[in-house]
């Protein structure tokens, strides 16, 4: 059963060391300069989906339950998939916006878990309105970070293999949204959002290492052709209506557990080519 979130959203108005002389080549520069503007677009469209999130908070405080907040959580982590890879480049940025219950001390807990938490299983926004906040804060810093940090190869596929670790560990087992059952939403943002930080690191690694740089592009590919039999995929939907694109996915916990098993073999495999990107870029 698809989850159609997208009809009530819509009603919501060789290189190690050696690497750093090729890093500064014009396709690297290229490549940098359009996934910074890809991260710039798609923490733009967070921002801008965070501040609807605080307006449904304030309107609806006290009330039960309340779905156009659970509507505007769903939607605001397609953009977030899409920066991912990025934000994990920093571990305290990336705790306070998506951290896990288990993951940050209780008194410091906050960010996209502590909001679904609230909407999807208490049903209610009540004292929700300083968490949207800190949340709105924490996404700017990283509008500032995308605008400040050099985007390095070696770094850019860091963070594509933390992404891709996540998704195996926490994301496939079901404990990333708990409340929400929104792990295929994510998932699948989060390969999008890996696919184009890869057309970073792909002309460094392409020249160390031509063959595993066409096995992990294969295997990106492969990751979305997964996903897409879920769902689709934001870069696939009506670009007419974009609150809806991405989040048309199964809810997780009506998949069998023979389903979840095959889902994350490509990722497995994705994460053991990346780590051997790391050791290839040093």
């Amino acid at each position: 059963m698809l989850v159609c979130l997208g009809l009530v959203a819509s009603a919501l108005a060789g290189c190690g060391s050696s690497a750093s002389g090729d890093e500064s080549s014009p396709e690297v520069e290229a490549a940098q300069s359009g996934y910074r503007d890809y991260l710039r677009e798609n923490a733009e469209e967070l921002s801008r989906r965070i501040e609807r999130m605080q307006e449904v908070i304030e309107r609806e405080t006290g009330r039960e339950p309340a779905p156009p907040s659970e509507t505007i959580y769903a939607i605001a982590r397609v953009p977030y998939g899409h920066i991912d890879s990025f934000v994990r480049l920093y571990p305290p940025l990336q705790r306070g916006i998506d951290g896990l219950a288990e993951e940050v001390p209780p008194d410091e807990y906050g960010g996209f878990h502590r909001l679904e938490k609230e909407f999807f299983w208490q049903e209610v926004t009540m004292e929700m309105g300083p968490v949207a906040k800190q949340l709105a804060a924490d996404i700017e810093a990283v509008r500032e970070r995308i605008d400040s940090d050099e985007l390095q190869p070696a770094e850019i596929v860091s963070g594509i293999k933390r992404s891709s670790d996540e998704i195996v560990t926490n994301v496939f087992p079901g404990d990333t949204e708990r409340w929400s059952h929104l792990d295929l939403l994510d998932a699948a943002a989060m390969m999008e959002g890996a696919k184009e930080a890869f057309k970073v690191a792909q002309p460094v690694l392409a020249e160390a290492n031509p063959e595993l740089s066409k096995e992990i592009e294969a295997q990106l590919e492969k990751g979305l052709e997964t996903m897409d039999e879920y769902g689709t995929l934001a870069s696939n939907a009506d670009p007419s209506e974009p609150l809806r694109a991405g989040t048309g996915f199964y809810i997780y916990d009506q998949m069998v557990q023979e389903e979840r098993w095959e889902l994350v073999e490509p990722f497995k495999k994705l994460s053991a080519l990346l780590a051997q990107a790391e050791e290839e870029l040093g």
